[in-house]
């Protein structure tokens, strides 16, 4: 009867050990996974980031080669669920002399030369072009 109530205890001391082991490694398992996820999603704002810098130069060579060297420029990007979305802001007094065909071409311009500098990553990381542009012109 004595060695039943040391053998019970052993298997019960064995099944605690085995459940703590198994708590701990599943807590384990989704804390890297909660670090890679959060890798990932740096890994995305940074390639945002990198990419509303690279727009800057190529679109004031845009300007400059349609006679607006001197237009104040804004980019900025909003990054929500996994998304960007880029906003171009051009200041100039000559826009408000532009007719609506040159406004047009203007803007149409911007965004041509703007979405050579975006890669949109999707879910899976893979990278494709992005087309998520807002131009303002004042």
């Amino acid at each position: 009867m004595k060695e039943m109530k040391v053998k019970g205890r052993k298997m019960l001391g064995m099944l605690l050990v085995g459940a703590i082991l198994f708590w701990a490694v599943v807590l384990c398992v989704s804390i890297a996974s909660s670090a890679a996820q959060q890798r990932e999603e740096q890994a995305r704002m940074d390639a945002v980031r990198s990419c509303a810098e690279a727009m800057r130069p190529t679109v004031r060579e845009l300007l400059r080669e349609e006679g607006l060297k001197n237009a104040g420029l804004t980019v900025s990007y909003i990054y929500e669920d996994g998304e960007a979305t880029y906003q171009v802001q051009v200041h100039h007094r000559e826009i408000g002399l532009m007719s609506a065909e040159e406004t047009e071409a203007l803007i149409s311009g911007i965004r041509t030369t703007a979405a050579d500098c975006i890669v949109r990553l999707d879910a899976a990381g893979t990278e494709t072009p992005g087309d998520a542009i807002r131009v303002v012109l004042n």
